[in-house]
């Protein structure tokens, strides 16, 4: 798979043209933020795409980073950002 510039400006913001490839995203965001509410939700959709694989293999492949504090306050911050917007 290869993703343009966008899609890579788009993905670094927890967002995606494509709502396989935003689940997945938001998925290992969630896994990294440590989200487990989250990140079952985006398993759960991912399977329902049909490719539960990818979920196993992105939450190995986001355990095998090393842990960036940055990256996992910029996702908390942006999952709790969608909570709220999802609650109101």
């Amino acid at each position: 798979m290869t993703l343009s510039g966008a899609e890579i400006d788009a993905a670094k913001r927890g967002v995606s043209f494509d709502l396989f490839v935003e689940i997945a995203v938001k998925f290992a965001l969630a896994i990294e933020a440590g989200d487990g509410a989250a990140s079952a939700l985006a398993s759960r959709q991912l399977r329902a795409f049909g490719a539960p694989d990818i979920a196993s293999e992105l939450r190995a492949f986001i355990k095998k980073l090393e842990p960036s504090k940055a990256r996992s306050k910029a996702g908390r911050q942006r999952l709790a950002l969608a909570d709220r917007l999802r609650s109101e």
